[in-house]
């Protein structure tokens, strides 16, 4: 047992040992630090005093490894100078390349044994923001040596304009726009063929043009259009740089009218999307197909500008190539319903677009047409798409195309009509019914649609509830605003008399058969009786 006055002091011995590792520990730390930036000059001092290439790279080599430890101690000893070096190494690669890599440990450092993930993050933010807070000249000076052929150079270049567009968006933009030839040597590294430099500059420029209206004007000018979607053409199916060429191309045509135009003016349309979307139908090229929709939905941003794309769009057979796909099987739902979207687009307000469309052959090359083909979309829905997301795209397609449309609203209207029956001609199959005359078969289905066959014939009852609601919203469409198309609607008989029996009417017997119960209960399916109920309000 050791004496309480011996503990005592053996307390106070390891209190001031603590106390004594604590000062030694901030003293080693300290030291540690003064030491990473004293061992920076004596390199920056190597590097400067060096006559001979080889000596100045072997100091530079020593600068790089020093980099990817201590990227805040070299970024704020040498910064500065390796900039104003980097015009008079120009003819050595070699030195050229280490300048560069260093910069890149400087602004985007590797995490590493020495160097955590939030010290890099932390000295990248530090770095990015003293290498933009002085003169623009350093961001002139690298974009000169995209002027290089080297792919390595090129490549350490354009990964610190990315690590700068994470760090410090708006300045690394205002630069670019400050320097003459700026956008234009960014550009023309898209025409290098290696695909990691295309990818990269791809990468910095969807970062770019994101916000920047200025910047995309300028860039639109110096011929993104053509070069963009050049690539694009070249590009195989669910490639990521024709992706990044159809991203930065959007990025271009959003909310920027004045490059809308320019688009058009320079022939892109022709040039370019018919062509693209050609490639895509002949190849089932899904990926490709949804892309430059959504690119054409771009060219019609609403306001004064939309119906001359609109005209422009439909005389260049945009329109004809959208409609003749838009009922193909081999497009995923998100794609058609995108694609009946933009139709609807072009068709609304627009008569000559509503002409063409009506003339438009279907896919299948039956006499109905083109919009037979599409009320079948409104009217069944795909197994794959249980949100109803292409039927909606269908309905709304023919609100489009008749909103404010007279004359094919009578037109539809009259088709409600029975027309009279001919006997088929052997070995041709009998001819589609018409549009009226396929909507009114389909609503009549409503005395099928009941609970009771739901619990029977689930799946046969679903789909007869999915045609009584798809088709009376188009006839509402049929209806809305037009009282002679309304009376015809009244006047329509199921069938053609055959006896002097007077007719059961078409509209007599939906309310009939939306308002009783069918045969063994059940009643109708409510989500049929409100597509009723709005059909029915168009005559109030």
């Amino acid at each position: 047992l050791r004496h309480p006055l011996e503990l005592s002091a053996l307390g106070l011995g390891k209190e001031r040992a603590g106390k004594r590792g604590q000062r030694e520990g901030v003293a080693t730390m300290l030291g540690n630090l003064v030491g990473a930036d004293a061992v920076v000059r004596r390199i920056m001092e190597k590097v400067s005093m060096a006559t001979r290439d080889e000596d100045k790279r072997e100091a530079l080599a020593e600068l790089k490894e020093k980099a990817g430890g201590e990227p805040r101690a070299v970024a704020a000893a040498s910064l500065e100078p390796l900039m104003e070096m980097i015009p008079t190494l120009r003819e050595d690669a070699e030195a050229l390349r280490l300048i560069l890599d260093t910069l890149l440990l400087c602004l985007l450092p590797e995490p590493s044994d020495t160097l955590s993930p939030a010290a890099g993050d932390a000295a990248a933010a530090e770095n990015c923001a003293a290498f933009v807070r002085h003169d623009r000249t350093h961001l002139s000076t690298l974009l000169d040596v995209l002027e290089e052929r080297d792919w390595a150079i090129r490549l350490s270049v354009l990964k610190i304009m990315g690590a700068l567009q994470a760090k410090r968006p708006s300045e690394l933009q205002a630069a670019i726009l400050a320097s003459p030839q700026g956008l234009a040597r960014l550009m023309d590294v898209l025409g290098d063929n290696r695909e990691i430099i295309r990818n990269e500059v791809l990468l910095v420029l969807v970062a770019l043009t994101q916000g920047s209206l200025e910047l995309n004007k300028i860039m639109a000018f110096e011929g993104a259009f053509d070069t963009l979607l050049g690539i694009a053409e070249e590009e195989e199916d669910g490639s990521v740089i024709a992706s990044d060429c159809l991203v930065i191309t959007a990025n271009l045509l959003k909310a920027n009218p004045s490059n809308g135009n320019y688009f058009r003016e320079m022939g892109c349309v022709p040039a370019h999307v018919v062509r693209l979307l050609s490639r895509a139908t002949e190849q089932q090229e899904a990926y490709l197909w949804k892309g430059i929709v959504d690119l054409l939905a771009l060219l019609l941003p609403g306001g004064s500008d939309t119906q001359a794309a609109q005209t422009h769009l439909g005389k260049q057979g945009v329109l004809a190539q959208l409609v003749a796909v838009s009922v193909q099987g081999w497009l995923p739902k998100d794609a058609q319903a995108t694609t009946l979207r933009l139709i609807g687009v072009l068709v609304h307000k627009h008569s000559p677009n509503r002409l063409l469309m009506s003339g438009l052959p279907s896919a299948s090359g039956q006499e109905e047409g083109a919009l037979s083909s599409l009320l079948a979309l409104a009217l069944r829905p795909r197994p794959d798409d249980p949100l109803h997301s292409c039927n909606d795209a269908a309905a709304a397609l023919f609100r489009s195309l008749l909103d404010g449309n007279v004359d094919g609203q009578q037109h539809l209207a009259a088709s409600l009509m029975p027309q009279p029956t001919f006997e088929d001609e052997p070995g041709f199959p009998p001819p589609a019914p018409p549009l009226g005359r396929a909507l009114l078969r389909a609503l009549m289905g409503v005395s099928s649609a009941g609970a009771d066959e739901v619990a029977a014939k689930e799946e046969v009852a679903l789909e007869l509830l999915d045609q009584v609601c798809g088709a009376a919203r188009v006839l509402a469409h049929v209806l809305a605003g037009n009282a002679v198309c309304q009376e015809i609607a009244v006047a329509t008989p199921l069938e053609l008399p055959t006896t002097e029996a007077p007719p059961e009417y078409f509209l007599r017997s939906l309310l009939r058969a939306s308002s009783s119960s069918p045969p063994g209960g059940g009643g109708i399916d409510p989500r049929a009786q409100v597509a009723l109920l709005h059909l029915f309000a168009t005559w109030s």
